[in-house]
Order: structure tokens, then C-alpha cells, then sequence
């Protein structure tokens, strides 16, 4: 019930000017970061300023800078309300819920408000809604985050499309005297990064947003390898799936993985470190353009493109290749 009334005290008083028994007209979220913050006005300027432009009927984004006395002291106090343990730079409340850290509210933030705002219900806290239920506690709510968190990558169709895939490279190395299944490999492989990489044409200033997570891409580097990345992606795609130097377009997947695995390796080690969790349990969006999965998934069908790869450069690229057989007619 106290994280119910702050909740109301700082929205009907100070920040916004209501009286404390209206129904909000919006959802309203407050975000806590710092103006010098780099990480903060990328939250601001990518995440929150658009959707506020996108739905002005139905959401109010209020701002704080965490510099300013009276803001941070405000923070102290939604932090105690709500159960925050782990102080961050980036905070974004919503009226039940919140989430912390630069990579968290990126990952989820945009999803969580949208919920919200479909749902009239939650923009008001129960604490001020006549006859409501009593607001969750804190445990709750961060439990409603990891569950967002979590996303898709608890679904079954993830973990079986992934781990399909490294079978079927398996399979298809062994088997590579058999035509159509080297075929397949070959042309599926080429499939998947085509629509890998559109997904990631559309989308740069996210994918650049996953690229830092790695940790281990310079800064200045970062919006070039953004851009670049995924049309090289598309190129090994048509190359692979239409046979036109598929062994050009193998090698290239392969020694592209040769950098990526490690990645994954070192990242997965640092969220395990960070969430204080197995490294066996770690999950993200790795960036691929196929979606979140458990990271050690991900690693596993990684090295069957990686298989896939070099059965293509060393045994069957003869099977698909679009050139070779041109200039046999």
C-alpha cells in the first residue's frame, strides 16, 4: 500500500499536477537517468520519446535527471517503494512494475508499455482506484519483468528449430553422398540468413543496441558494423541458396562463426556472472535476426552452420552450384 500512495502522491502532486482521485486519461511512466548519460538519451531519444510521438492519446512520459537533487531524491524513494535492491543509472517505472539497467529497459521497455497502454486498467495504481485489488509487491512485479524478459525463448519451437538444425548439419556432413540432403543443407542454410539479415536491415538502431551487449565492439564501430553486417549476411545468403560461389559464401559463414562463437561464450559468461544465475539457464537475443533462445542453444546451432559450412566448402558445393552448371550447357 505505500508504493500505492508514493505512486499517487508523485503523480497527482508535484510531477503532473492531477488531483489524487482522477482516473488517469494516459498511462503515465517515469524514467530516472542522467543527462550525461549516453546510455540514458539513447533510452529517451530511441525508446521512449517515439512512442510518446506515436500514441499521445494514451501515453505520458516523464522524465528525470538523476543529477538534479530533487529528482534523485524522488528516485530513492520509488526505489524503496518498490523493492529496488540494485541501484542502476537507468530506471523506467510503470504504475505497478519497473525495470532497471540500459540493456533490460531496451529489451523489454517497449513491449511492457505497449501492454500496458492496450489495458486502460493498469494505468491507474490499485492504491488509487476505489474497490481494486491490492498492488503487487515487489517480488511480484519483477517477476512479471523476468517473465517479459524471458520473452520467447522458453517457447518449445525455439528450442526444437535450433537444435533440428545442428541434427540435421550432423547429418548432412555424414550423409554428404547423399544428393538432396546436401542440397538442403546447402540451400536452407542460404535461406536462413536471408531472412536473418532482412530482419536486421529494417532494423539497425536495434541490432546496433544488441551489438553492444557483447561488450567487445568499440563504440565508434558499433552503428558501421550495424549497417554493414547485415547485407554481408544477405550476400552469404543468396550465395548459399542459389549456388552462385557457394563455397565463397560457406567460407564466409564459417569464418564469420569463428568470431561469433566466442562472443557468445564470453557473453554468456558475463550474464550468468551479472543475473548470478547457471551458465546453462542464460538467454538473449543474440542478434541473429532468428530471436531470443537459451544461449547455449544458440551456441549448439551455431556450430551446425558451422558444420554446414564446411561440408559446403569441402564436400558437396558441386550439388547446388548454379555457375558450374550454366557453363555445362
Amino acid at each position: 500500500m505505500a508504493k500505492a500512495i508514493l505512486w499517487t502522491v508523485l503523480l497527482a502532486g508535484a510531477l503532473f499536477g492531477q488531483s489524487s482521485a482522477e482516473q488517469p486519461d494516459k498511462l503515465q511512466v517515469l524514467f530516472f537517468g542522467s543527462k550525461t548519460c549516453g546510455y540514458c538519451v539513447e533510452i529517451k531519444e530511441n525508446l521512449l520519446i517515439p512512442l510518446q510521438k506515436k500514441h499521445p492519446d494514451r501515453l505520458e512520459v516523464n522524465t528525470f535527471d538523476i543529477e538534479d537533487e530533487t529528482s534523485f531524491n524522488k528516485l530513492l524513494q520509488l526505489e524503496e517503494a518498490y523493492g529496488v535492491t540494485a541501484s542502476s543509472p537507468q530506471t523506467l517505472f510503470l504504475p505497478d512494475t519497473f525495470v532497471t539497467g540500459y540493456e533490460d529497459i531496451m529489451h523489454v521497455g517497449k513491449k511492457l508499455i505497449i501492454d500496458y497502454m492496450n489495458d486502460p486498467s493498469k494505468w491507474a495504481f490499485s492504491g488509487a482506484k476505489p474497490n481494486a485489488h491490492a498492488s503487487p509487491t515487489s517480488d511480484t512485479a519483477q517477476a512479471s519483468v523476468e517473465d517479459r524478459l524471458r520473452g520467447e525463448r522458453t517457447g518449445p519451437w525455439e528450442y526444437a528449430r535450433d537444435l533440428s538444425f545442428f541434427a540435421f548439419a550432423v547429418a548432412a556432413v555424414f550423409l554428404r553422398k547423399k544428393k538432396y540432403i546436401a542440397i538442403i543443407g546447402q540451400v536452407g542454410l542460404g535461406l536462413i540468413f536471408i531472412v536473418a539479415s532482412t530482419d536486421k536491415i529494417g532494423n539497425a538502431q536495434e541490432f546496433m543496441i544488441i551489438l553492444r551487449a557483447y561488450k567487445i565492439i568499440p563504440e565508434m564501430l558499433l552503428a558501421f558494423i550495424a549497417h554493414t553486417l547485415p547485407w554481408i549476411e544477405l550476400l552469404m545468403g543468396v550465395s548459399l541458396a542459389t549456388g552462385i560461389y557457394p563455397r565463397l559464401g560457406a567460407l564466409a559463414v564459417a569464418g564469420m562463426h569463428c568470431f561469433f562463437i566466442p562472443a557468445l561464450l564470453f557473453r554468456t559468461t558475463l550474464e550468468a556472472s551479472a543475473q548470478n544465475i547457471g551458465w546453462f539457464s542464460v538467454a538473449y537475443d543474440c542478434g541473429c535476426g532468428l530471436g531470443e533462445n537459451v544461449a547455449w542453444i544458440i551456441i549448439v546451432r551455431d556450430i551446425g552452420f558451422v558444420l554446414i559450412s564446411i561440408g559446403v566448402t569441402a564436400f558437396f558445393a558441386h550439388r547446388w552450384n548454379l555457375l558450374e552448371k550454366l557453363k555445362q550447357r
